[in-house]
């Protein structure tokens, strides 16, 4: 049988597949409902877009830093660790032509102008300093002994350390001088 000859009992005007005007006008209402709904949640889902998104400019030195960092990172792997190892290089060799004495002058130069600008900033930077010198010496003391001991740190401290214990060599000193002389020296050669 085929389709046409099927007879369903429907009248001619509506066959039966077609929904009566009340339930068309209901979808359409839901469907304008559910469109309604999209829309909002698209609408709100780009305000909170908007929202985070930063006010300045798209471009700034640091996101353009951090682009090309990651650009060199991809097309050339070896680049940072590459770029650190002529960094280190470049200070190995700025402390080698340098000299200690300089060094030692410069830092206590900075130090000297962080005092007069910031007194407490600068007092930080020596106590931070110190802490890090005191870190790297109890690490060279676990060298072997050839190479640790010659290599000596600075001491970073401040004028009145200094003082106080220039200060406190000099009352030892005076103290030892002082037992040398109630004690004469007895040379073996005498008995």
């Amino acid at each position: 049988m085929f389709k046409s000859e099927i007879h369903t009992g429907a009248s001619e005007a509506q066959p039966d597949y077609m929904l009566s005007p009340e339930t068309l006008q209901m979808i359409r209402e839901i469907v304008r409902e559910d469109a309604a709904a999209h829309l909002q949640a698209e609408e709100n889902l780009l305000r909170k877009i908007t929202a985070q998104r930063p006010k300045g400019p798209l471009v700034t030195p640091r996101r353009l830093a951090i682009v090309v960092i990651i650009a060199a990172i991809i097309l050339e792997p070896w680049f940072l660790p590459t770029l650190a190892a002529y960094v280190a290089l470049l200070i190995a060799l700025v402390l080698l032509v340098a000299g200690r004495a300089r060094l030692a002058r410069a830092g206590q130069a900075i130090w000297q102008w962080r005092a007069r600008r910031n007194p407490q900033a600068a007092e930080t930077m020596r106590l931070k300093v110190l802490l890090l010198t005191e870190r790297v010496q109890r690490w060279l003391d676990r060298l072997p002994k050839g190479v640790g001991e010659k290599i000596h740190l600075p001491v970073w401290q401040s004028q009145t350390a200094v003082t106080d214990a220039e200060n406190a060599y000099v009352v030892r000193m005076a103290q030892l001088a002082a037992e040398a002389r109630a004690y004469p020296y007895v040379s073996s050669r005498s008995l």
